[in-house]
């Protein structure tokens, strides 16, 4: 039941990235000027032993079933979590081995062990033509 949650959570975050880049194009199709997204607070990630006095404090989920969730919604072979911190949110951040070699990594909320939309990759800063 917690696993089809987490699909059903997994494919949500995935059906409204897709509408947020559908409407962005079409802003860019139209003229109007796209704002930029605001970017979340980066992650500030504990070592093990201010992890597990962070789990006990707050009462955080347990990281292995998340792990173990994890693996199964990507299809891949969990090797590892650590927990971070986004502002005042918790997150476990999961590397995953998948079954090509490649190493992925997901985040869940470490309160309610739900998987979270992934953050966005910082993007370069254009070069200046000459």
């Amino acid at each position: 039941m917690a696993l089809r949650r987490a699909k059903t959570a997994a494919i949500m975050g995935l059906v409204a990235l897709s509408a947020l880049a559908d409407w962005r194009s079409a802003q860019a199709r139209d003229g109007a000027p796209t704002p930029a997204p605001p970017q979340p607070p980066p992650l500030e990630c504990f070592s093990i032993a201010e992890t597990r006095r962070e789990i006990a404090q707050h009462k955080l989920a347990d990281p292995f079933p998340s792990m173990q969730a994890a693996g199964v919604l990507v299809q891949a072979e969990p090797l590892s979590a650590r927990l971070c911190r986004s502002g005042e949110v918790f997150l476990y951040e999961i590397s995953l081995l998948r079954r090509d070699g490649r190493i992925v990594k997901t985040l869940v909320d470490a309160l309610t062990g739900k998987p979270r939309p992934p953050r966005p990759e910082p993007k370069p800063e254009p070069r200046a033509e000459h």
